[in-house]
């Protein structure tokens, strides 16, 4: 994986925006709605891929899926980032289809600014992270 220069978000006016997504055709729709409200997006799948864009730039919103495939979770990787002081600037939401009360409140335990239930619309999505970001959005 290759180094990336550092980017902040006052270049530009856009925020940095880093999604991880195990799930390579929903990550081209999240990718593709997430762009289209005013943000410049990363994309990655794996908890460690993610924790090394946190620790090389500037992040303002880490958007999560809950399962990534792996052992470790999208809950896990905002716990590992909140301890190596790489929280979000703008903060994180989270993407589960578990919405009982048992997930709700580790996500809450965790840090999470947003929790969003599957299924859910794109749009929708976009429109929240823009609002968290204070990112102009895309019609």
């Amino acid at each position: 994986m290759g180094q990336l220069p550092a980017v902040h978000a006052d270049e530009g006016g856009m925020k940095n925006v880093l999604l991880v997504e195990d799930d390579g055709d929903i990550a081209v729709l999240l990718g593709f709605a997430l762009r289209g409200s005013g943000v410049r997006l990363e994309v990655v799948a794996t908890v460690d891929a993610a924790l090394d864009v946190l620790a090389r730039r500037e992040t303002d919103l880490l958007v999560t899926d809950v399962r990534l495939g792996t052992r470790e979770t999208g809950l896990d990787l905002v716990l590992h980032a909140r301890a190596l002081g790489l929280e979000p600037l703008d903060g994180v939401v989270v993407i589960s289809a578990s919405v009982m009360a048992e997930d709700l409140a580790a996500a809450q335990d965790a840090g999470v600014t947003e929790f969003v239930a599957k299924p859910f619309d794109v749009r929708a999505l976009a429109r929240r992270v823009a609002a968290v970001t204070g990112s102009p959005q895309a019609a």
